[in-house]
């Protein structure tokens, strides 16, 4: 795991974060279109991107998908996953990798994910915020003149796993993150799914001698393919395309999630 800090203007008094992932980039079911609809509206929204891995289809000839049906061979995805995400260089908070991806780094320790951020931002960018495994975000925003300084709020992504074919079974495994990190906000993948849900703990403060609440929110990011093909075969249900979008208050700490951007 590694931890990425971002530190945002005072003068920001929310942002929005997209969860993007899973769109297989070179699979022929892939909806181009639908994901650029989302990159155009995070474009003029000055949103800010996620990456949670499966970002191009790269199939093997040992893998499940078929090498033989992709449009375009795992080298070009590469390079057009590079031109898709080149305009947010900047505006990429965190990159994990999917299993799509992790073909590769198991068959000749070549990473796409970490290759794909590399030509966007060179090593800089590669070393502070990609971990092919899991990443925990710490984000500042608001104005520094709060009672408690700056609002902070802090994210765990990892790609995820699990082929549960149930909304619960999905949902648990999201929800088991938990057991892993203290965080506000919990995000994975894979799935293929749009799922959010959120709760609350209770929190000791010994030095105040305090119960607190502590709410904790969960995000599964959806993908860009159409349905069919291995989804059909194993009759697996279709799933809402897109992504969700996360928006974070700068003025109270406050994380609202949104299943369609179309609702902002």
């Amino acid at each position: 795991m590694k931890l990425v800090t971002h530190e945002f203007s005072e003068e920001l008094e929310h942002i929005y974060i997209l969860p993007i992932g899973d769109f297989h980039l070179g699979d022929r079911l892939f909806n181009e279109e639908r994901l650029q609809d989302f990159l155009d509206w995070a474009i003029k929204e000055d949103a800010y991107l996620i990456l949670g891995g499966d970002l191009i289809n790269n199939a093997l000839k040992d893998s499940i998908s078929d090498c033989y049906s992709q449009t375009i061979s795992p080298s070009e995805q590469l390079e057009r996953a590079t031109d898709i995400f080149r305009p947010f260089k900047e505006r990429i908070l965190g990159a994990v990798a999917g299993n799509h991806e992790f073909r590769s780094i198991r068959n000749c320790n070549f990473d796409p994910a970490g290759e794909l951020v590399y030509r966007l931002g060179g090593q800089e960018l590669a070393k502070k915020i990609y971990d092919p495994d899991g990443i925990a975000i710490i984000i500042r925003i608001g104005k520094s003149g709060h009672s408690h300084g700056k609002i902070i709020y802090t994210l765990y992504v990892t790609h995820g796993t699990g082929s549960g074919r149930t909304v619960g079974s999905k949902a648990n495994n999201l929800n088991n993150l938990a057991e892993t990190v203290d965080v506000d906000i919990y995000m994975s993948f894979h799935t293929h799914q749009q799922i959010y849900f959120d709760n609350e703990y209770y929190r000791i403060d010994e030095t105040h001698n305090k119960i607190i609440p502590i709410p904790k929110h969960y995000v599964k990011g959806g993908s860009f393919l159409n349905w069919g093909d291995y989804a059909e075969r194993k009759s697996y249900k279709p799933s809402l395309m897109g992504a969700p979008v996360i928006k974070l208050s700068g003025i109270i700490k406050n994380c609202e999630v949104i299943h369609n951007k179309e609702m902002i």
